[in-house]
């Protein structure tokens, strides 16, 4: 996890092939990412989906912002964790 000022009208530039959630800690964000704006005020958050090819784009709103980023990282289950239970079988 990592937090990224952004002042005025900075713009930042993220890899999309990566997921990561993104949380506005002050201020407002601007998102950008594969054809969707997304706007955040302090408080919300929203997951970026991981998608080769795009950049995700920041920018503060007007005056400063904060955007705490956490990338995700998929959670791995032991193997046969979400096997389905053996059905009896029919006579």
């Amino acid at each position: 996890m990592y937090t990224l000022p952004l002042n005025g009208q900075q713009l930042s530039a993220l890899d999309g092939a990566s997921a990561r959630h993104i949380h506005c800690v002050q201020g407002t964000l601007w998102l950008s990412f594969a054809g969707e704006d997304i706007v955040l005020r302090a408080g919300e958050g929203w997951a970026q989906r991981a998608q080769r090819g795009e950049r995700l784009l920041l920018q503060a709103g007007s005056g400063c912002a904060i955007a705490q980023i956490t990338p995700h990282t998929p959670r791995r289950w032991p193997a046969g964790a979400l096997a389905a239970p053996a059905l009896p079988r029919g006579r």
